[in-house]
This record gives structure tokens, sequence and C-alpha cells, in this order.
């Protein structure tokens, strides 16, 4: 069965604070290493649990005054 977009709608009722830090893309066909060299990723410490996540999303988000990212 293909998965869609659909799919996953329960994330941002289950994880609203996520959910406003992120986005997701659903990617088929990729590694994630290969995935990661083309979005020009980098590696970083893991971050444990739901809050660690949303908490360093917030922070980084602070550090670059609200802008976003666009490639």
């Amino acid at each position: 069965m293909t998965k869609t977009g659909a799919d996953y709608a329960w994330f941002e009722n289950d994880f609203p604070d996520i959910a406003e830090a992120y986005c997701f893309t659903l990617v088929r066909g990729l590694s994630p290493a290969e995935l990661m060299s083309r979005l020009e990723g980098r590696p970083e410490a893991p971050l444990q649990g739901i809050a660690a996540v949303v908490d360093a999303a917030f922070a980084q988000y602070d550090l670059e005054e609200g802008d976003r990212w666009l490639p």
C-alpha cells in the first residue's frame, strides 16, 4: 500500500508543538545518507524525546530571529 501525506495527518493533532516547528517530506528511493547529502544536512548530536526536539527547533528559530530557511 502506498502512503500519502494524509496517512500522517494524525501527527499535527498528537504533537502540535513539534508540528509547528518542523515540516515533513515523504521521500522515496533515497537512503537517509543520500537524502541528507542532497539537502546539505550536517551531523548533529541526537536529541532524545519530543521536548528536546521542540526546544532545539525553537532555539534555532530564535537564533534566526524568526526568519524561515528557504532553499
